[in-house]
């Protein structure tokens, strides 16, 4: 097997020259791989600070991945998460890293088996699986692998056990050996012109994939738009756990959809929605705690219609006629959806309370239930009159709850 490392000077050869005595083994420095040809070589060791040279050798570099074989990328203990080449394989393989102490996390046994397959997308230490995801390690007696495809990130190979533990260097050269060739199946030679050349049943696989590329981007579209749709519907779910602005605002734009109206103020100091309904000022408080319906929510929103009605000078019996209170409250909004649901909502006094002063109330799960119904057939809830006409509105939540 043909290897060529890459790295920034010939000093930064790390330990890996010994280790791969068993291959043909190659170092280029970065004043001259640019013009080496890569079809001869059937894996790659970058040091990760040649990566500093990636951006104005970009070509070099995407012709490097082009090739498909097996790329190692080597970092050391002076490498630091802020370095540009950390940086980059950090983005580009949404990876953390991390300096942990290798031999605080782990055991000092290498245990490492090479025939034991290296999963994808999950970093391992040589010891446990403790540093999944974390591959910067300091003062380690240990040293981490990731793997994605045909790409390894690994740690140098300088590695100081105990007297107890010495390192078998003949171990560390099968697993090396495990890790190339674990791709060699992916591996394939990208020359420019082939696409040039067309025989057996070419013509027909390239329409072929031409075709299920064109589906691809439909399905593709297709997905992008159903995850919009899913996060538009998780926005009005929101419903259930928002408190204070939040709430009020995914409130405020259901009213407005359901209602048809325009919202023409909204006042924190005083109720938080105020609209009209044909000739009734509705005056709406909407809350989220951690508590039931209490009468202290119904007194509030009482003192919004008197505060209302004197500032507007309508008296008596006209209060009743023209003013509706209404309260929509997200109960219990820090506890969990099933623990929610398994609590009352209402006691009977506040129930009671709710009817003599004329108040609407609705919980948010019910108002997301009504919402939902409404979206599926605007004919099958009319919140007009339910705003208008009702006070306490039992809680009414089934057919959206699924646990």
């Amino acid at each position: 097997m043909n290897i060529l490392q890459l790295c920034d000077n010939y000093r930064e050869e790390t330990n890996f020259g010994e280790v791969l005595k068993h291959f043909n083994y190659k170092i280029i420095n970065k004043y001259k791989f640019f013009n080496v040809s890569l079809v001869s070589y059937d894996a790659f060791i970058i040091t990760v600070d040649i990566l500093e040279q990636y951006e104005e050798n970009k070509a070099f570099f995407q012709d490097l991945e082009k090739q498909k074989k097996p790329i190692i990328y080597i970092y050391h203990g002076n490498n630091k998460s802020q370095d540009i080449g950390m940086k980059f394989l950090a983005k580009k393989y949404n990876l953390k890293f991390q300096l942990s102490d290798c031999s605080v996390l782990d055991t000092p046994n290498w245990n490492y088996k090479p025939e034991v397959d290296l999963s994808e997308d999950v970093a391992y230490s040589m010891v446990s699986k403790n540093g999944e995801k974390n591959c910067f390690v300091k003062n380690t007696k240990n040293f981490y692998i990731y793997k994605n495809k045909n790409v390894i990130i690994m740690h140098d190979l300088a590695i100081s056990f105990d007297s107890q533990h010495q390192l078998d260097k003949s171990r560390l050269a099968n697993m090396i050996k495990y890790i190339l060739q674990t791709n060699e199946a992916e591996s394939t030679i990208h020359v420019d012109w082939l696409a040039n050349v067309q025989i057996i049943n070419d013509e027909e696989l390239n329409n072929q994939y031409l075709k299920n590329e064109e589906q691809l981007k439909n399905i593709q579209k297709q997905q992008q738009d159903i995850q919009n749709e899913i996060e538009k519907n998780n926005y009005y779910k929101a419903l259930l756990y928002y408190s204070g602005e939040k709430l009020v605002d995914v409130v405020e734009n259901i009213l407005e959809e359901m209602l048809n109206v325009k919202i023409y103020d909204k006042d924190l100091k005083k109720q938080d929605l105020y609209f009209k309904l044909d000739t009734t000022n509705m005056l709406v408080e909407i809350k989220g705690v951690n508590h039931p319906f209490q009468r202290d929510n119904i007194s509030q929103v009482k003192r919004h219609i008197k505060d209302f009605a004197e500032e507007h000078e309508i008296y008596g019996a006209d209060v009743d006629k023209k003013c509706k209170g209404v309260l929509i409250l997200n109960p219990y909004s820090l506890h969990d959806l099933k623990e929610k649901i398994s609590k009352e909502f209402y006691s009977k006094e506040v129930i009671e309370d709710i009817k003599y002063e004329n108040i609407c109330t609705l919980d948010t799960i019910t108002l997301l239930n009504y919402y939902s119904k409404w979206k599926k057939d605007s004919k099958s809830i009319d919140l007009k009159q339910i705003l208008l006409s009702s006070n306490y509105n039992k809680p009414d939540y089934d057919e959206i709850i699924k646990l």
